[in-house]
């Protein structure tokens, strides 16, 4: 360890490194939301268990970076129960909008050569045989869940993930972190969903 980092910052380097991963951004998240409920104003014990559960899934993909990473379908089911949980707080001050992100390798598009020749291709080889699983079990939980809130003016819900199946640009930096041309894809994206659900109004052209 560096002289000139401490914990705090090893800390933000792992936190870093997992948001890489599929896996890795939920448990990040889920941690947030489990400190949030836990350890806040407002202590919900019950968030320790299925927090404690999680880790226990997907404690083996820490062990070993090098092994491909097998899908456990117990994941969507935290997936599910965090977006309604968060759905709930939607209320006539405040408005909820929930995006399924584009990722390499989730939209049915064909890896380029250019994809495969990439230094991060290794790594996104070892995650897609989880993230595409994920994809497909996380869109139904958003059909579902957009059924349901069906009527409520406050809550936008929107698969972003096919966003670049036309795009023949460089927009992945590398397995999900976009360079700036992909950003502003995805914020124009973003902007036309919201406006769809009638959160936002688009300024004129």
């Amino acid at each position: 360890m560096s002289l000139f980092r401490t914990e705090t910052h090893e800390g933000g380097t792992r936190r870093i490194k997992a948001s890489y991963s599929l896996s890795g951004s939920i448990l990040l998240a889920l941690g947030n939301l489990k400190s949030t409920v836990t350890e806040g104003h407002f202590r919900l014990g019950m968030m320790e268990l299925p927090w404690l559960v999680l880790e226990n899934l997907t404690s083996d993909e820490d062990d070993d970076e090098d092994e491909s990473v097998s899908y456990d379908s117990r994941l969507v089911e935290f997936y599910r129960e965090t977006h309604r949980a968060f759905l709930a707080h939607a209320d006539d001050r405040l408005a909820v909008a929930v995006f399924l992100q584009p990722l390499v390798g989730t939209d049915d598009t064909a890896l380029s050569d250019e994809v495969k020749a990439a230094w991060w291709y290794p790594e996104l080889k070892r995650e897609i045989s989880n993230r595409t699983p994920f994809y497909r079990d996380a869109r139904r939980v958003l059909a579902e869940l957009k059924e349901r809130s069906r009527g409520e003016r406050q809550i936008c819900i929107a698969d972003l993930s096919d966003t670049f199946r036309d795009v023949t640009e460089t927009v992945y930096a590398d397995t999900g972190h976009l360079f700036p041309n992909g950003n502003r894809i995805v914020a124009a994206r973003v902007l036309d969903e919201l406006a769809s659900c009638g959160l936002v109004v688009k300024p004129a052209p």
